[in-house]
């Protein structure tokens, strides 16, 4: 799928007396935003890939600074399979280009896995989890005033016992999360665990 639109703000005339003069006197604004975008996806077997860009021109005569120019790149893919394994997993990355002198670049990287492992019998599911997100500004003096890396690792596990228990549901998830400034020097780690017992009252049993 491929879509791109445009939109247009303009003053109206400008008086005679005026003209000539730079956009920050007149007060005329031509502000502009122009963007693309383009997706793809196929199926092949049980694989679902996906994947996408999208470029967008953002421009203002009466504001210069705030000009930018912002561009992405995504793709995931999907499995699931009749058997015991499926699979998740996200990838983006985006950028913004403005005036250099103010803000410079900005990046932003994304990444997210989640595999599951689900057996029938004896009930199991194991889902690992992990997700990370590293951005970083830099100014056009060569400059770093932003490099931080956010980051969450963990996963759940869930068990439902068998037979006549089997209204009983066990889980535990569990994450360690990374927040981490490398401008600044700050590290600041944390680990996180969550354990439930969920009970179905009225549950049916099967013979």
């Amino acid at each position: 799928m491929l879509d791109a639109r445009q939109s247009l703000t303009k003053t109206g005339t400008v008086p005679a007396s005026l003209q000539g003069l730079p956009p920050e006197q007149t007060g005329a604004q031509d502000m502009r935003d122009i963007s693309g975008n383009l997706i793809l996806s196929r199926q092949i077997g049980k694989v679902t890939m996906s994947g996408g860009a999208t470029r967008d021109w953002s421009h203002n005569t009466l504001f210069p600074a705030t000009n930018t120019i912002t561009s992405s790149v995504n793709g995931g893919t999907n499995l699931v399979t009749s058997g015991f394994f499926q699979l998740n997993a996200q990838v983006n990355v985006n950028w913004v280009a403005a005036d250099g002198a103010t803000v410079g670049t900005t990046r932003t990287i994304t990444v997210y896995v989640q595999p599951a492992f689900v057996w029938k019998k004896p009930a199991v599911q194991v889902s690992p989890l992990i997700t990370f997100t590293q951005g970083r500004t830099l100014l056009s003096n060569g400059t770093l005033t932003s490099d931080m890396l956010t980051g969450q690792y963990g996963g759940r596990f869930t068990w439902t016992l068998p037979g006549f228990m089997k209204f009983n549901t066990l889980s535990a998830q569990g994450s360690y999360n990374q927040n981490q400034d490398n401008v600044t020097g700050i590290n600041q780690p944390s680990t996180q665990l969550l354990v439930l017992w969920t009970a179905t009252w009225g549950h049916k049993r099967t013979l």
